[in-house]
């Protein structure tokens, strides 16, 4: 089975489509430098903490597993956003969360 990638300039997977769910441990890397943290508003929780969500939905949306359509968020702030219907959007390289409509 071939899946098609785009490579960052050294190599690394960035952007997946939808040939898998579950973000690489390169683009895992990648959110860990571009994010730094949770990117929930005013949480401080640390990359270690924190897992790959699809700020367009991976079974809902069609969203595909690309950096851009990325973000870490902690596992309770991954939990509330999928409870509380946050969405997210990549803004001048940060990402931004507000109420779905």
């Amino acid at each position: 089975r071939i899946i098609p990638a785009v490579l960052g300039t050294d190599g690394a997977v960035l952007d997946l489509g939808r040939a898998s769910r579950l973000a690489s441990p390169d683009q895992v890397r990648y959110l860990r430098l571009r994010d730094g943290c949770c990117t929930f508003p005013g949480c401080d929780r640390p990359p270690s903490w924190c897992e790959a969500h699809h700020l367009r939905e991976w079974t809902t949306d069609l969203g595909e597993t690309n950096v851009d359509n990325l973000a870490l968020l902690c596992t309770r702030h991954h939990t509330d956003v999928h409870t509380c219907g946050l969405a997210g959007r990549l803004v001048d390289g940060r990402i931004r969360w507000r109420r779905r409509q």
